[in-house]
């Protein structure tokens, strides 16, 4: 019986990351969709959604019970989330700000204030998220 659990988790376990993959991919995908970042932070995105996809997957091969996986797939959902919403974020952020350069009205506005006026409401929304700032 104990084989026959091992086998099933193992089955278990492949789907879960196979869904991991696939969820990854498509976070890739966005990202490099993305034409308002930077190259640098489109870069610096796609190497963490790499990481945390390598960090989940090891993570997810190492449960020991199928209540033990879903903890663990409840936890990965939750990063793999939030690699997404993090890199929206950043991208419609710098959209913003392109907008505001592009406004007649902003050449009166100083460069810093202008900036402050779309930073600050930033971080408290990936707070707000459980996104890193």
């Amino acid at each position: 019986m104990v084989a026959q659990n091992s086998g099933v988790l193992n089955i278990q376990r492949d789907a879960a990351a196979a869904v991991i993959d696939s969820d990854a991919n498509a976070q890739v995908t966005q990202v490099q969709g993305m034409t308002n970042m930077s190259s640098d932070d489109q870069t610096a995105f796609l190497k963490q959604i790499e990481t945390h996809r390598n960090n989940v997957k090891t993570d997810l091969s190492n449960a020991t019970s199928a209540a033990d996986l879903q903890t663990k797939i409840n936890a990965a959902n939750v990063t793999m989330t939030q690699d997404g919403s993090q890199a929206e974020l950043d991208d419609y952020g710098q959209s913003a700000l392109k907008q505001v350069n592009q406004m007649p009205d902003c050449q009166r506005i100083s460069w810093p204030k202008r900036l402050k006026i779309l930073t600050v409401p930033l971080p408290m929304v990936k707070t707000t998220l459980g996104l890193r700032a």
